[in-house]
């Protein structure tokens, strides 16, 4: 088997190893590693399946709910983000509007983000499972995340974050289901645009979905 390996930063100034593995024959692999990762590999076979371990606190945000990680291109996370004020792209417009607290949940293997999922929580609400719908667009009512063109290659749960922040938010996924009262999505920003915290009581729950499910989805994930 040969091994050509690069070091690689990424965003965050994270540093690791990008393993390009060929076997004899001519099967190719790409794997992302620690160091110490990378030495383990050395002893052990292409052919090895993952071994997930529990929540890493090197990796992992401190809001960490729920983690487990096989190196740093085969993951799952589901951490939570305080709510507070952000720029929001609605097309090309900028609104500077308050967000609720929000939970994403992310499946990571080989490095690509195969399952991306985000979901709002009552800001006061830091021990309850209830879960809320994401109250804007790009998201669906059942908490699929659409991520449009933004790469979703070699990231962290952070990095992830960020570049959900950063991108356009357009109509789509949005309906008049998302909030109560029943405003439109530019509406709602418009309203939002004038106040400091979100309103928790414009926020509409899950009745059959909590974060008890969501977890116990995300730690059977294969």
């Amino acid at each position: 088997m040969d091994f050509v390996a690069t070091n690689v930063t990424d965003r965050l100034g994270n540093e690791f190893l990008r393993v390009m593995m060929t076997t004899s024959d001519g099967i190719k692999a790409q794997r992302t590693l620690t160091v110490q990762q990378f030495c383990q590999l050395l002893h052990v076979s292409q052919e090895e399946i993952l071994t997930f371990s529990e929540y890493r606190k090197d990796f992992f945000p401190e809001s960490t709910i729920c983690g487990r990680i096989a190196d740093y291109a085969n993951f799952d996370c589901i951490w939570s983000v305080k709510e507070g004020k952000r720029c929001f792209v609605y097309y090309e417009e900028h609104f500077q509007i308050p967000f609720p607290k929000l939970i994403f949940a992310i499946s990571v293997r080989k490095g690509i983000v195969v399952r991306k999922m985000c979901f709002a929580q009552k800001a006061g609400d830091e021990k309850g499972d209830a879960l809320y719908r994401y109250p804007f667009g790009n998201v669906s009512c059942e908490g699929y995340i659409c991520m449009g063109n933004i790469s979703l290659e070699n990231v962290c749960p952070e990095s992830f974050a960020e570049e959900f922040f950063l991108g356009v938010t357009n109509d789509d996924y949005y309906n008049g289901g998302k909030v109560e009262p029943k405003y439109t999505q530019r509406q709602l920003l418009e309203k939002l645009s004038e106040l400091e915290a979100f309103p928790d009581r414009w926020l509409v729950k899950y009745e059959d979905f909590d974060l008890k499910a969501l977890t116990d989805r995300f730690k059977n994930a294969k």
